[in-house]
């Protein structure tokens, strides 16, 4: 199997993303076009890398535990 052939297996469609985000079709459409998650276009095509939803998912991470005070 080429590079290229590995590097295009890490597209996902549109239905996969939002299996993989856990989110409706329907969710992820309407983020796509408000430009809140980063997508490919490929022709009239939407894609969707992994490693970008990743990335995506990991800067949106809510990190509970100690915050020191300001100020004190």
């Amino acid at each position: 199997m080429s590079q290229e052939v590995k590097k295009a297996t890490n597209l996902m469609d549109i239905e996969q993303a939002a299996e993989y985000l856990g989110l409706s079709v329907g969710t992820l459409y309407q983020w796509r076009s408000q430009h809140k998650i980063p997508y490919i276009k490929v022709g009239r095509r939407v894609k969707f890398k992994i490693e970008q939803l990743d990335q995506w998912l990991s800067e949106r991470t809510v990190h509970v535990g100690f915050e020191p005070r300001l100020g004190k």
